[in-house]
This record gives structure tokens, C-alpha cells and sequence, in this order.
């Protein structure tokens, strides 16, 4: 078992922070991304990525120096999390093409799809994927039980909300009225019990 928990440690370490970098890199200036297309885009953020990545795993030893020991109780907690994971990630697939789960539409010099997701999962939240992400890091941070996961748990939130925040920016300007009614209407991030009326 804790071969499995280092195994997934580094996975963490390697995997969730180049992510974080793909999209601090292209929403603050997805203009000039747009400009330059999706292939150098991703032929740049990709290389940076596994930068990033390979640096991490270069210092996994370093980073992964802290760690506390399986707990059941935690694990426990960790299947519930990856659980809900799973669901919700499923829930998004169910309405989006390959191209959009790795952001094409916002990098097409159009700006993307002509239609705003408003049904399904997203007709609950507004960014389901992220939250699918904040699960999903939880649930590996509680799995491994190491201290570097935990950070990393504890530095998505700030960062997938500034990602967020700059998204938002970007559909607020794709889709105008439309997107702002949205907005108003589904929350960001926790479903409400009961929907607003417009």
C-alpha cells in the first residue's frame, strides 16, 4: 500500500501543478494565444508543462520527504471524494467534445463554440470541471497523506478560482447578455438547493 500511496504522490506532484501553469499561461492572455492558434499554443504550454513536470519529478524525493502513513479513515474519506470526482467528470463528458476538454474553443481565433453549455451538469454549476478537480486533488491528498499533496490541495483553490475569475472575463465577452443571465442564475461553484427564477 505505500508504494501505491508514493506511486500516486508522484503522480500528483507531477500531474496537478503543470495543469495549473497550462491554464495560468493561456487565460490572462488568451488574445495573443488566439492569434497565434491553437498549434503553437499548445506546441509552447505543452513544452512548459513538461518542464514543470519534469523539474517536480527531478525533486520528488525532496518534496515527497514528509508523509504521515496510511490511515483508513482518511482513505475512506478519499473514496467518497474520488467518488464524486468520477461523477461529476463523468457529467461533463456527457457534454463535452475532446476539442473543449482541452480548451480549444477558447483558442480559436473565433473564440470557440457558438453555443453556451446552460444544461445537464453546468445547468447546476457553473465550472463543474473544477470542482471535479478540487474532489479529484482531495481525494489523492487524503490517499497519500503526504504533506506536498496537501499543499498542492490547498494551492488549487486560490489558483483554479483566479483561473476561474479570467474564464468568466473571456465568456463574458463570447457571449455577452447570455453568459451575465447565466451567471446570475447558476452558481460558480456549490450547486444551490433551490434554483433562482429569472
Amino acid at each position: 500500500m505505500d508504494s501505491i500511496r508514493h506511486a500516486c504522490a508522484v503522480l500528483t506532484i507531477v500531474g496537478y501543478p503543470p495543469v495549473l501553469v497550462f491554464w495560468l499561461l493561456v487565460h490572462p492572455f488568451v488574445g495573443f494565444w488566439r492569434a497565434v492558434g491553437p498549434g503553437l499554443t499548445y506546441t509552447v504550454t505543452l513544452a512548459v508543462m513538461a518542464g514543470v513536470g519534469v523539474a517536480l519529478y527531478g525533486f520528488r524525493d525532496n518534496i515527497l520527504a514528509t508523509e504521515y502513513g496510511a490511515r483508513g479513515p482518511l482513505m475512506a474519506l478519499s473514496a467518497v471524494a474520488m467518488g464524486l470526482s468520477a461523477a461529476i467528470e463523468v457529467a461533463c463528458r456527457r457534454k463535452l467534445d475532446a476539442a473543449t476538454l482541452v480548451g480549444v474553443p477558447e483558442l480559436t481565433a473565433s473564440g470557440g463554440a457558438d453555443r453556451l453549455l446552460q444544461d445537464g451538469v453546468y445547468a447546476r454549476v457553473r465550472h463543474p470541471r473544477y470542482v471535479s478537480g478540487a474532489f479529484g486533488v482531495i481525494a489523492l491528498a487524503l490517499f497519500t497523506n503526504y504533506l506536498a499533496v496537501y499543499i498542492i490541495a490547498a494551492v488549487y483553490f486560490p489558483v483554479i478560482h483566479l483561473v476561474t475569475v479570467l474564464e468568466e472575463q473571456e465568456l463574458a465577452d463570447r457571449f455577452g447578455e447570455e453568459y451575465r443571465r447565466y451567471a446570475r442564475r447558476v452558481p460558480r461553484f456549490i450547486p444551490r438547493r433551490r434554483r433562482p427564477v429569472e
